[in-house]
């Protein structure tokens, strides 16, 4: 009985040990509706990123501005579009993100 214990013990602690982090991570490049600065999202210059829309029933629209305020780039992102392709981003961009819609940044 006492083994029987002592094995007890030692099998529910060893389950305890080993912290197992989750497969599924959450995406940190999703952003919302709203107005971003591509320097404060941490943008690299020149480098082509691509949009997508990952929410199951908004569409999402996305206007580029330049660093003069001028539109460079719209489209629309319908619910869980595939990856589009932005231009390449300078430092003083803008993106615009318009509707109630998860627009993933890669």
């Amino acid at each position: 009985m006492k083994k029987l214990v002592i094995f007890l013990t030692c099998l529910c602690l060893s389950f305890n040990i080993y912290n197992v982090a989750p497969l599924a991570q959450p995406a940190t490049n999703t952003i919302k509706e709203g107005i971003y600065n591509t320097s404060n999202l941490n943008l690299i210059q020149d480098k082509i990123y691509t949009v997508q829309n990952v929410s199951k029933d908004q569409n999402a629209h996305i206007i580029l501005f330049n660093d003069h305020q001028e539109i460079i780039q719209y489209m629309k992102l319908l619910p869980n579009s595939e990856k589009q392709n932005l231009l390449p981003i300078k430092a003083n961009y803008r993106i615009v993100i318009i509707g109630n819609a998860d627009v993933f940044l890669a």
